[in-house]
């Protein structure tokens, strides 16, 4: 989620007014950088085919205006293309739009045939499946560093009492923002608070958020392959150094990225 910049040089005359402090970006988000905190910024929700604004506001209970608005959407009541990520902004869990119930086709009626009873063969006992555990072995390497830096700001809980959905990684504003793994572009776009953002989905359900990006050289639907340019990093302020915020999600879950990829 973003990470909360707090301006030290202000007047002394704003220190009488409350503190704003950014909402934070969680993918599925997929979606969702260093601002991220105990109060649940959003989420991003995959629409299905059917979906609007306006419907995908209601479940949320959410304005459909300004869903619109912080996902560059002109018509909230136009039907949404398959796979659209959008923006949720106060939402804390995906919830599922409601599909249209099918009438149970009616069943023809049975014919009583004599059928002679098969011979009983020896049951074998098949083994039960294993729980998922979390990594299976080589899965850590699905990954790749999305930016070469330091990691400036970790994923979890904060000191100040925030919860971060992120990692912040701080390097040479030269160098370039790399797709972390293979996978298709679903969101190329600017939003509040969070700056130009990609995210790109990739195989076994897993999601790559960059945010707070200099530039994006993606558009929704391209193909990339892992290490493929897609940006560039955000100015930082110090002479030649830029940043990023990036996430990792599974199934939308937000996970430590540092768990995920190799040794920096």
């Amino acid at each position: 989620m973003p990470l909360c910049r707090f301006n030290r040089g202000t007047r002394l005359a704003a220190l009488n007014r409350p503190a704003i402090v950014p909402i934070s970006l969680i993918f599925w988000i997929f979606f969702f950088f260093a601002c991220g905190g105990g109060h649940h910024p959003g989420i991003y929700h995959e629409a299905k085919p059917g979906d609007t604004v306006n419907k995908i506001a209601e479940i949320y209970n959410s304005s459909p205006l300004e869903i619109a608005r912080l996902n560059n959407i002109k018509d909230p009541a136009a039907p949404l293309k398959e796979d659209t990520v959008l923006f949720i902004p106060g939402a804390s869990h995906k919830k599922e739009t409601p599909e249209k119930k099918k009438k149970p086709p009616t069943a023809p009626k049975k014919e009583t045939t004599h059928v002679p009873e098969p011979v009983k063969e020896k049951e074998t006992v098949k083994p039960e499946p294993k729980p998922h555990t979390g990594l299976a072995i080589g899965e850590k390497r699905l990954f790749i560093w999305p930016y070469r830096g330091d990691v400036t700001s970790n994923f979890g809980p904060q000191p100040n009492g925030m919860f971060y959905n992120h990692i912040r990684i701080e390097g040479q504003q030269s160098d370039p923002v790399l797709a972390a793994a293979a996978g298709t572009v679903i969101f190329s776009a600017s939003l509040k608070d969070f700056g130009e953002t990609i995210i790109l989905k990739h195989e076994r359900g897993f999601t790559t958020v960059y945010a707070h990006l200099g530039s994006r050289s993606v558009r929704v639907e391209d193909k990339v392959m892992q290490g493929k340019k897609i940006g560039t990093p955000r100015p930082l302020g110090k002479e030649g150094k830029g940043f990023i915020h990036f996430e990792i999600r599974e199934n939308t879950k937000p996970l430590n990225p540092l768990q995920f990829l190799p040794p920096n």
